[in-house]
C-alpha cells in the first residue's frame, strides 16, 4: 500500500513545482497563428503564492487519484527496474503528468488483464473489475467519463481542468463546448482550490461574467470579522466600578446648598 501511496506522491509534488513556477501575472495579449486564427490570452493575477504548500492536484489533474494512483502490486508485477524507468519519465524527463495513469501504465507495460493482482479489485475505494474493463478497452471517451477529476468539466469529449478555465477566456469557454450550467455546478469546487485571494475575486468574476449570475469563491471562514475598536465608550456593564478604579478616578460629588 505505501508503494502505490509513493508513486502518487511522485507526480503530485512535480505538479507543485509546475504551480510554483508558474505564479506570474498572465498578460492580455492577442496572438497571430499560421491559419490566422486570434487566440486571446486572459489577464489573471497569480493563482497561488510562491510558496504555496501541499499538493495542487485539484488545479492541474485531469484525472481522479484512483486513476493516477499505480498500486504496488502493479508496481511490483512489472519489475523494479522497468518501474523505477517509467516513473522516472516524469520526474526527471518531464513527461506530460496526465499520461501517470493506470491506462498508459499497462498499455506500455504489456500488462494482460488476466495478471492484474487481485489486489487491485480487494480495495473497495481503488478500482473494480468494470473500471478495469474501461481501461482494457482503449476508449478515450470512456477512459475520461469513468475517470474525470470532480474537480473537472467533459466538455466535447475533451476534459477541462481548472487551470485551463483559469487561464482561458470567457469567448474560449464557449468555443470549447463548455455551458453555464457546468460551471454553476462546479463553482462550490472551486472554493476548495488554494487559490489567493485576489485570484479568487478575479477568478470568480470571469466566471460570474459567464453564466450571468454572481458567483463568488471566497469562503466566509476566509473573511475577517468586522469588529470594533476598543474605546471605554464601547463598554456597557451594570457592574458597580471596582475600588481601583475609584482610587484612579476619584468620584467629585457637588451637594446642593
Amino acid at each position: 500500500m505505501n508503494k502505490n501511496i509513493c508513486f502518487f506522491i511522485i507526480i503530485a509534488m512535480i505538479t507543485v513545482l509546475t504551480a510554483c513556477s508558474n505564479t506570474t501575472n498572465t498578460p492580455s495579449v492577442s496572438t497571430q497563428t499560421e491559419n490566422q486564427e486570434v487566440v486571446v490570452i486572459e489577464q489573471m493575477p497569480p493563482p497561488f503564492k510562491e510558496n504555496t504548500g501541499g499538493f495542487l492536484s485539484r488545479y492541474y489533474n485531469k484525472y481522479n487519484e484512483r486513476f493516477s494512483t499505480i498500486s504496488g502490486d502493479l508496481l511490483d508485477l512489472v519489475g523494479e527496474e522497468k518501474a523505477t524507468a517509467w516513473i522516472n519519465e516524469f520526474e526527471l524527463y518531464n513527461r506530460p503528468r496526465d499520461e501517470g495513469n493506470l491506462y498508459f501504465f499497462i498499455t506500455e507495460m504489456e500488462i494482460p488483464k488476466e495478471k492484474i493482482p487481485e489486489t487491485v479489485y480487494s480495495l473497495g475505494d481503488y478500482m473494480s473489475e468494470s473500471d478495469i474493463d474501461v481501461i482494457y478497452s482503449g476508449d478515450i471517451q470512456k477512459i475520461n467519463e469513468t475517470f474525470i477529476s470532480p474537480y473537472c468539466i467533459l466538455a466535447n469529449g475533451e476534459i477541462i481542468t481548472p487551470e485551463w478555465l483559469y487561464t482561458h477566456s470567457k469567448e474560449e469557454y464557449a468555443t470549447a463546448g463548455i455551458t453555464s450550467e457546468q460551471l454553476k455546478e462546479k463553482s462550490e469546487m472551486y472554493t476548495l482550490i488554494q487559490f489567493t485571494d485576489e485570484a479568487k475575486v478575479a477568478f470568480g468574476n470571469k466566471l460570474s461574467s459567464f453564466i450571468g449570475e454572481e458567483i463568488s469563491l471566497v469562503d466566509e471562514a476566509d473573511i475577517s470579522p468586522v469588529t470594533t475598536p476598543f474605546s471605554p465608550e464601547n463598554v456597557k456593564t451594570t457592574a458597580p466600578p471596582s475600588e481601583e478604579y475609584l482610587r484612579e478616578h476619584p468620584v467629585v460629588t457637588t451637594h446642593g446648598t
